[in-house]
């Protein structure tokens, strides 16, 4: 091809872009002469481009011509493009109708690009075979054909996206199911021994009342003390405001002068949430309407783990125990020096946590916790020994000892939960006879608990016979203590025997006997565990370690008799992370696409063969 007529074939692509451009500055970059030379320059550039692709077609021959001949209508697209923009402008006003207003907006976009883009791909493909002495038909048309379905994929996706701006609903497709009545709460409800009932703030006919219904009637019927009524909050505003309920949607629970309000709303949709945790907020309520008023204290001070960890700590926060602890009724609070743990424990405290302190306590500290639980106080030792501290100055108190080294298991392990393949992270289904674990020992084996870098728990040989100690939650069998800290089983040095995770430590019978402690709930109670993560944030969605948790706040509140599974239909997320199943990572992140892209080269290239041979 000689240089004027490969100046001449690319001419009208020139002519194109440069209209475009002009036109673009001329809308939105210049203003006033400027702007109007240069809308001026587009807006004829772009038929000159037209036209001089039209006269190509009729100057070339062959196969040369068919392919100049497709890029025509994209041409024509492009000035169609171009023209039903100035027909919607502002500057023209000649659409007055809103409604057309916005097809035009969403038509010119997609007219370009269905113009603009296979028209630069086709004349790429072209401009690619100018030495040769014909042009390949079928390369035009495949490059033209996949540019179009690009911008078609493009125009799809503005498409569903304009679509759901402008259609502004939420749709869950998730499953969903409000929670039955679990054990717990029925258990709650059979020991009534006072009127309770549940006034259901709601419109008639209702969906989500529906739903609310079904479960209260199944509470209704294990006790004749509980009792329904449904209200519409604007037919009766003289109970709404007794009970302080300010619009439909909310379930009040009232026990004689007390109330406790749980929020759903009216719209299925917006509640399905709270129905699918229904169980729970409900125990939480009722334990807060017939229990009296309770705070778990959380000490600070000794750099223990938080419910509320600062951004510099970087071990995992208690915050999932403190809403344990909620949803039973307590209020929690945090207790160190400032609040006078120097001198007593507050009077209020149904219970003290200490999460896996990591420094000392100092002696007034110390003495103040053991005059708390010489009172029948109740105490929550987490002992953090992979962070370097046994607490020795507590653990005394309690008549055991957690010792230095970490318990390690060859196989049965957890990995992954962002910290890789780690030695010292195992699991246990193995729990002792005791209020604490009541759960997960009538479970079987159906529930383990995580821990992550625990010791191992034992009595101190130094007895404190007036304490008994419970071993309850205990360690798979081969288990042993890593001595050496080297993440491996030696032979000669280490053994595998029986070990300990928590411990429950009460009065001894005899003690109880001898009258210091008559009823056994005003006892002292402490449970001792020998890892501060197995009530972390990052193993609480663990069914195992959610039993084990409240059967233990449950034991040390004295609601043991109200152990129990609670019901939940809330969603678990599903996390597929690189580090715990590589094949599926790479699987779905490479494996799928590759394959999607190899079949779609291999089904366009049969065509090509075909028509190469012909």
């Amino acid at each position: 091809m000689t240089q004027h007529k490969l100046i001449v074939s690319r001419l009208p692509l020139w002519l194109l872009s440069l209209g475009l451009l002009s036109l673009y500055l001329g809308v939105r970059v210049l203003t006033d002469l400027p702007q109007v030379l240069a809308v001026g320059v587009g807006a004829i550039l772009l038929p000159v481009a037209l036209g001089l692709a039209v006269w190509r077609v009729f100057v070339t021959e062959g196969d040369r011509r068919r392919a100049y001949t497709r890029t025509v209508l994209e041409y024509a697209l492009v000035l169609a493009a171009a023209l039903l923009y100035a027909v919607q402008s502002d500057k023209l006003m000649w659409v007055t109708s809103k409604n057309i207003a916005t097809v035009l907006q969403v038509s010119w976009p997609a007219l370009l690009l269905l113009g603009l883009v296979p028209a630069l791909v086709s004349e790429m493909a072209i401009a690619s075979m100018r030495h040769a002495p014909t042009v390949e038909l079928w390369r035009v048309r495949y490059a033209a054909r996949g540019a179009r379905i690009v911008v078609l994929t493009l125009i799809a996706f503005a498409g569903v996206n304009y679509a759901a701006q402008r259609w502004n609903r939420k749709v869950d497709l998730a499953y969903f199911k409000t929670s039955a009545a679990g054990e717990a709460v029925s258990k709650l409800v059979s020991s009534l021994s006072q009127p309770v009932r549940f006034v259901l703030f709601f419109p008639a006919n209702n969906d989500v009342l529906e739903q609310v219904q079904g479960y209260v009637q199944a509470l209704m019927a294990q006790n004749p003390l509980l009792t329904v009524e449904v209200v519409d909050q604007a037919l009766n505003p003289q109970l709404a405001k007794e009970l302080k309920v300010r619009d439909n949607g909310v379930v009040a629970l009232v026990a004689g002068e007390r109330s406790e309000l749980l929020k759903l709303d009216v719209d299925l949709e917006d509640a399905r949430n709270s129905l699918r945790e229904l169980d729970a907020k409900v125990q939480e309520k009722l334990l807060r309407l017939l229990r009296p008023a309770r705070t778990a204290y959380f000490t600070t001070g000794h750099a223990e783990r938080d419910y509320a960890p600062l951004g510099d700590d970087k071990r995992y926060g208690v915050g999932a125990l403190k809403g344990a602890a909620e949803a039973l009724g307590f209020t929690v609070k945090r207790l160190g020096l400032g609040e006078g743990l120097g001198m007593r424990v507050p009077a209020d405290a149904a219970l003290v946590v200490i999460a896996g302190p990591t420094e000392p306590f100092l002696p007034e500290e110390v003495a103040s916790l053991k005059a708390y639980l010489n009172q029948g106080g109740k105490l929550w030792l987490f002992v953090d020994p992979d962070q370097g501290s046994t607490a020795d100055e507590l653990t005394a108190l309690l008549n055991v000892t957690v010792s230095k080294s970490l318990v390690m298991h060859e196989t049965l392990r957890v990995r992954g939960l962002d910290r890789g393949d780690n030695p010292y992270d195992v699991i246990t289904n193995r729990v002792g006879t005791h209020p604490s674990v009541n759960t997960l020992s009538r479970a079987g084996e159906r529930y383990a608990a995580v821990l992550l870098g625990a010791g191992a728990i034992s009595k101190r040989e130094e007895s404190n016979k007036e304490l008994k100690v419970t071993f309850t939650l205990r360690a798979m069998p081969d288990s042993f203590l890593d001595e050496n800290h080297n993440g491996l089983f030696d032979a000669g040095k280490e053994k595998k025997v029986p070990l300990d995770y928590a411990a429950a430590v009460e009065p001894n019978v005899k003690a109880m006997q001898d009258g210091s402690q008559a009823d056994p709930k005003n006892a002292m109670r402490a449970l001792v565990f020998a890892d501060a993560d197995v009530a972390s944030d990052l193993v609480l969605g663990n069914a195992g370690n959610q039993y084990l948790v409240m059967d233990a706040l449950r034991f040390l509140g004295g609601d043991e008799d109200l152990a129990g599974t609670v019901e939940s239909e809330k969603d678990v997320p599903i996390v597929h992370k690189k580090d715990k199943d590589s094949l599926l990572f790479y699987g779905t992140s490479f494996g799928v696409p590759t394959l999607v892209l190899g079949l779609g080269l291999f089904l366009a290239r049969k065509p090509r063969r075909k028509e190469e041979v012909r």
